[in-house]
């Protein structure tokens, strides 16, 4: 089959799937949130929110299908229970996940393992997903608990009014005035924050997209033989074929960010990455007609150049959409540059690997995450971003002992140590990349 007959397997088997995962219908009745209410005196009340009142928390007993009114007075701790999602959170992750791997895995690999590939890359992201979405619902599904008897008194003003947005019938809430202000109006209490830490430390697993190996550069090299030879049979000569086939490393678990945030929505940023590595296969056949023998020869040249980056990033985020104390979720965009450190080499099995390059340039990257607050100090979630890192490597010569047969008789063979010049040219380090984030608050 071909890889386009396997994507379209792939997405006609993601259509089905994604059929059979529930959703919830905006045409249902609107419900309010379940409440586990405990009383200073003990006594526990537990049903659905109907309305937040001024004074006091109407509920209906599943039990009894009764009305309960709660004084909020009497209230010491308030929970909102939810239901698992852990098993919609898994499905929603995976099936989108397995399709991305599926026809991701179709096009890396080769077209005689397309299937084999598809089917690696789709359990293989879609299980990535899968996790993630699983974390999702089963932060989803957390009851949070809030201590409403001690909390201040704009504090506990602040959660009634959040909390009323989760009741069947959401509006009824008004908040108790502050005080006569000037010009006789009298305001409701502004929202408290919840008081999430300032300083963040995240570690950001990712997948970054780049070249394949299915991707290469065609041309010609020269090369010659730097020992001592017969006038003319030095060279420098042209080799007949040359190939270079860049590749990436896909996957990088070395970047972190540090953080501080200065209000609710704004902060700064410092990020540590050392996410790049790129290799470029280079492979020439060279070929040249000796002037001793008048013999034609043969040998194949090959290396392996391995460039490595590292940078520290400085930036703003802003959050667009702020955690609170009913609302774990957030949403936020994040821009930052720095200089970015490049160290190009030839790596070598006896010796040391070769130094080609070092340099200091700038990188610079736009980021946008989601993630879910299990508590004020613990978070994870997602992350998606593109970021320009582009280097220039300049042309260099590499000298090797080869292994030159006749073209017409394989059993004769000279060997030669060969200058092969290498071009110049430029590679982007850079490009879009998504990955899971581990965040943790002090």
């Amino acid at each position: 089959m071909s890889k386009t007959g396997q994507v379209s397997l792939t997405v006609l088997l993601a259509a089905i799937l994604i059929s059979g995962v529930p959703v919830s219908l905006d045409a249902q009745d609107r419900r309010g949130a379940e409440l586990v209410v405990t009383a200073k005196n003990g006594n526990i009340f537990q049903g659905e929110l109907v309305a937040v009142k001024a004074d006091s928390l109407l509920l209906i007993d599943h039990a009894t299908g009764r009305d309960v009114s709660v004084a909020l007075v009497d209230v010491s701790v308030i929970r909102v229970a939810r239901e698992s999602k852990a098993l919609t959170g898994l499905l929603i992750g995976f099936v989108p996940g397995a399709v991305g791997g599926a026809v991701w895995g179709a096009h890396a690999g080769d077209e005689d393992m397309a299937e084999l590939a598809a089917v690696f890359g789709g359990l293989f992201v879609g299980g990535i997903a899968g996790l993630v979405g699983l974390a999702a619902g089963l932060g989803l599904g957390l009851d949070t608990v809030v201590p409403y008897g001690d909390l201040p008194e704009a504090e506990g003003a602040a959660f009634l009014v959040k909390l009323d947005r989760h009741a069947r019938a959401p509006g009824v809430h008004v908040p108790k005035s502050a005080g006569p202000a000037a010009g006789g109006t009298t305001p409701a209490p502004a929202p408290v924050a919840r008081g999430w830490t300032r300083f963040r430390l995240v570690w950001m697993p990712a997948y970054s997209g780049g070249a394949g190996g299915d991707h290469f550069e065609e041309g010609a090299v020269p090369f010659r033989f730097t020992e001592s030879l017969p006038p003319g049979e030095a060279g420098p000569y042209s080799s007949t074929h040359y190939w270079a086939m860049p590749a990436r490393s896909a996957f990088s678990l070395s970047r972190f960010s540090l953080g501080y945030q200065w209000s609710r929505r704004f902060g700064v940023e410092v990020e540590f990455s050392a996410a790049s590595k790129d290799t470029i296969e280079h492979l020439a056949d060279l070929r040249f007609t000796s002037t001793v023998d008048g013999l034609a020869y043969w040998a194949v040249f090959g290396a392996d150049e391995i460039t490595r980056s590292a940078s520290v990033l400085a930036g703003l985020t802003y959050r667009a959409l702020v955690p609170t104390d009913l609302q774990p979720h957030a949403v936020e965009a994040a821009v930052a540059a720095g200089p970015a450190w490049l160290d190009t080499s030839i790596p070598s099995f006896l010796e040391d690997p070769r130094t080609v390059e070092r340099k200091v340039t700038w990188t610079a990257r736009v980021r946008i995450s989601y993630d879910y607050h299990f508590s004020r100090a613990l978070a994870m979630g997602v992350f998606g971003e593109f970021r320009r890192l582009r280097a220039d490597i300049p042309a260099y010569a590499m000298t090797e002992d080869l292994d030159f047969q006749e073209i017409n008789n394989t059993d004769n063979y000279v060997f030669r140590l060969t200058e092969v010049t290498l071009p110049a040219r430029k590679i982007d380090m850079g490009g879009f990349a998504f990955g899971l984030r581990f965040g943790f608050g002090f």
